[in-house]
């Protein structure tokens, strides 16, 4: 293990659970809490952390975690870790985009415009 706060591992202890359910046949749950695990990932501050992407750290868990279907679908589980790596650096792109132009301060109102 890493040396990431305890909210990150949490949350990549949920992906790695739900990965280990998709190697199993069950993907209902990777669909409904994909998306909610992987931005709780970004808000605890994974991006920040030094360390392997997030699809090799899942890849690595995984095989830990349920060896068997992980190595004899390994094909299957690269998709699925490169597929949960995209969203993750799609919701790091959104939390992190910038305002494209920054406009010049206005003033509240005409008379404070026009006061000397």
């Amino acid at each position: 293990m890493s040396n990431m706060n305890s909210q990150c591992e949490a949350h990549i202890n949920a992906l790695v659970d739900l990965c280990c359910e998709t190697l199993q046949g069950d993907q209902s749950n990777l669909d409904e809490r994909k998306d909610k695990l992987i931005k709780s990932l970004v808000m605890s501050g994974y991006a920040r952390h030094e360390g392997p992407p997030l699809q090799a750290e899942l890849e690595s868990r995984v095989k830990e975690k349920c060896p068997d279907p992980a190595i004899h679908r390994s094909s299957e589980l690269a998709g699925v870790t490169n597929h949960l790596q995209e969203i993750f650096e799609e919701v790091v792109r959104f939390e992190t985009k910038l305002p494209h132009q920054k406009s010049k301060p206005r003033t509240a109102n005409i008379s404070a415009a026009t006061n000397d």
